[in-house]
């Protein structure tokens, strides 16, 4: 979502680039022009400062930036040579200094400090080189956090020069999400699940930085956690997508509802002006709720998908 202009929202789908709506949701246009791969990972950044200049990783075609608010995009990813490092899987935007971006790639995580004009790898100390996910502390930004395929969570205090794991009590090492609360920051929360058997996981957080982490949700497993948001106005609202739907929490982690069922949700987004506003991505298409999660409706007009997979043709 547009930081400045919440009716602003980008879309990034698989094998059909990046779509954008003016509306709120409402109408969905395409906006993938210059872009050579439109299979996208789950990594589509907006530069806070600059909403017009985007970021954007694709599945083997490497990275790409837009300064015109997606109208056209241009390889950005110098530095990343190997197949493996064009996969792009995670990005994040220091809020503080917005050249510098971090980058997960399937060959290990890089960094840029002029806004993608070159990357450099920062993987010292990373046991588990696929990260899959990133996390900037709000108010010390050489603090950050990095989820990946299989060896749970690292963190760096020195702007990812150098990582530390931090698991202790974490059950799952694949981890898919990770989102802070934005008013005490050494709260955090992990979305995780178990790669090996593609079902079990869980909701953990942790109070300390990265201490310690406790598992929040009452299940005993088959929660495949894959995205979290934290309500920046009301940060013990936290909401978290799975293979089952949308849980939410109104009080930190402590219980939790299930708010739609059904939908594989693959990605959320909070209008953070009016956070009963919530977006969630789907294998279904976009939805939208304006009242915390309660109820849903598709936001999928101009929407499409171009995966096409079989034809029949009348006799």
């Amino acid at each position: 979502i547009d930081p400045s202009n919440p009716q602003v929202v980008y879309a990034g789908t698989q094998n059909g680039g990046v779509f954008k709506s003016v509306s709120g949701g409402t109408f969905w246009t395409a906006a993938s022009a210059g872009l050579k791969n439109t299979n996208l990972r789950p990594a589509l950044a907006v530069d806070p400062s600059n909403p017009q200049t985007l970021y954007v990783g694709t599945d083997g075609g490497g990275l790409y930036k837009s300064t015109n608010g997606g109208t056209s995009w241009a390889r950005a990813d110098s530095g990343m040579t190997s197949f493996a490092e064009r996969v792009v899987v995670a990005l994040a935007i220091d809020p503080s200094g917005p050249d510098t971006i971090y980058a997960g790639t399937k060959g290990g995580p890089f960094k840029t400090t002029n806004g993608g004009v070159s990357w450099k790898p920062i993987s010292n100390g990373l046991t588990s080189p696929k990260v899959t996910v990133f996390a900037i502390h709000p108010f010390n930004p050489q603090i950050v956090y990095a989820g990946t395929g299989g060896g749970g969570v690292f963190k760096s205090v020195d702007g990812g020069a150098n990582w530390a794991p931090v698991n202790a009590g974490l059950s799952y090492t694949f981890i898919n999400a990770l989102a802070f609360d934005p008013s005490r920051p050494d709260t955090i929360y992990a979305g995780t699940w178990d790669f090996q058997f593609f079902k079990d996981g869980g909701i953990f957080k942790s109070t300390n930085g990265g201490g310690n982490w406790t598992k929040v949700d009452p299940w005993p497993g088959n929660m495949m956690i894959i995205a979290l948001a934290v309500d920046p106005l009301n940060p013990q609202t936290v909401y978290a997508g799975m293979g089952g739907g949308v849980l939410k929490s109104p009080d930190g982690g402590s219980t939790w509802t299930m708010v739609n069922i059904g939908i594989p949700v693959n990605a959320l987004a909070i209008d953070r002006t009016s956070p009963q506003t919530v977006y969630a991505g789907t294998n279904w298409g976009m939805f939208k709720s304006l009242n915390g999660g309660n109820s849903w409706a598709a936001a999928n007009i101009g929407l499409v998908n171009t995966d096409v997979r079989s034809f029949a043709v009348h006799p």
